[in-house]
């Protein structure tokens, strides 16, 4: 069973390596920095392969004192009665009623609680990974599907080091460049500069208690419950991002941030997005993505233009798959209302962060007399707008 479960981690590890080296590989070859969420993603692919790793060396530590004793054991000879070490030998009562196996495992518990001061901060109380019961149960957690490319994806991110900071932002821009004669007074262009205070905002959620056991019988029930927070996490920010009212602690985000362009419904929502982008062209910025609500997107898509049932997307160069209108690269989000689209230059706005992902587990707050863990997970924030005219505000639908 721990030769298995070895090689099992063993596998989970590699594969965890593989992916943060693929998603380092993949800004390489772009040229550019990773986002927001590729960092988040690389940060907890190699935390997943260090834990396979820990868990890997505290079970072939668990190996070796079997093997000591059963070396011992065979070396002094067994107790009158015993039945010694034989696999499926029947044996009074379990390990961890006698002295040596209490012990153990009261010092692998005290190992447990010391990781919550760890240097990366992953876990406390994390499972040891090893099988302590026979019962079957489906290693596999089935998770509900996550939609995958996130408006995160395609924004760009700042690391930052300080909770606090400042940007510059412009909010006008007249240009008024012109041929001057010799002598003349040149003219004056007005670039609307104004300075702003930024701070990251924690974002952060619990999970429910969830039994130790289940952690301890099946490896994927923590992989899993730390996916599923991870991925609330992302959806948390991108939500920020979209609809935060800058009250309180939320973020500014695209819908509410002042300056920004709208374009009201024109005959349909392709013709809509199109003027958008007219808009953005106009103030000099160039259209870079798309946010549109899945529904509204999927109208776009099962666009008709005649009565032969003809569709608008299937006659124009749209790949489908690349999500793309205009060639703009569009990303159906629900945090956008149906309705309602955004239009936008992404040198306009930046996701300030961190550039830290901190998960943690706890028996804190009553827990522990229901022998039950807690995870949380939380990071820090903020949405920077740089240039509000490079926002346009759409509406996507007739009122």
């Amino acid at each position: 069973m721990s030769t298995n479960k070895i090689e099992a981690l063993r596998k989970t590890a590699v594969a965890a390596t593989e992916r943060a080296k693929a998603a380092m590989a993949k800004a390489k070859a772009e040229g550019r920095e990773m986002t927001a969420s590729e960092n988040a993603a690389y940060k907890a692919a190699m935390d997943e392969g260090h834990e396979a790793l820990e868990q890997i060396k505290t079970l072939k530590a668990d190996q070796a004192l079997q093997d000591q004793a059963r070396a011992l054991e065979a070396e002094i000879g067994a107790p009158a009665g015993s039945s010694g070490g034989a696999p499926g030998a029947k044996r009074r009562g379990l390990p961890i009623t006698r002295k040596a196996g209490a012990s153990r495992v009261a010092a692998k518990l005290a190992e447990k609680m010391t990781q919550t001061g760890s240097a990366d901060s992953q876990k406390a109380l994390a499972p040891s990974g090893a099988v302590v019961t026979g019962t079957p149960m489906d290693a596999a957690v089935q998770s509900l599907a996550d939609p995958g490319v996130s408006i995160l994806d395609a924004l760009y991110s700042i690391p930052n080091s300080t909770p606090t900071y400042r940007y510059l932002r412009q909010t006008a821009r007249d240009n008024n460049a012109a041929v001057v004669p010799v002598g003349g007074t040149k003219p004056t262009s007005v670039y609307g500069m104004e300075q702003v205070d930024g701070e990251l905002k924690i974002v952060a959620h619990l999970s429910e208690g969830i039994h130790e056991y289940w952690l301890r019988d099946s490896a994927s029930v923590q992989q899993f419950v730390e996916t599923e927070m991870f991925q609330g996490l992302l959806h948390a920010i991108e939500n920020e991002v979209v609809n935060g009212d800058g009250i309180g602690e939320r973020f500014t985000g695209l819908l509410t941030v002042s300056g920004s362009q709208t374009q009201a419904f024109a005959t349909d929502a392709i013709t809509t997005v199109r003027k958008a982008i007219t808009k953005l062209e106009a103030q000099g910025h160039a259209a870079g993505l798309i946010i549109l609500n899945p529904a509204d997107w999927e109208t776009i898509e099962l666009s008709r233009t005649d009565t032969a049932g003809q569709l608008e997307m299937t006659a124009s160069p749209v790949d489908r798959a690349a999500r793309r209108l205009w060639s703009t690269q569009v990303v159906p989000s629900t945090a956008v209302a149906a309705g309602t689209g955004i239009v936008l230059d992404t040198t306009a706005v930046a996701l300030r962060t961190d550039s830290a992902v901190d998960l943690r587990w706890s028996e804190s707050d009553g827990l522990f007399e229901k022998n039950e863990l807690r995870a949380r997970i939380e990071t820090r924030a903020e949405l920077d707008v740089y240039q509000p005219l490079g926002i346009v505000v759409t509406d996507v639908a007739a009122a």
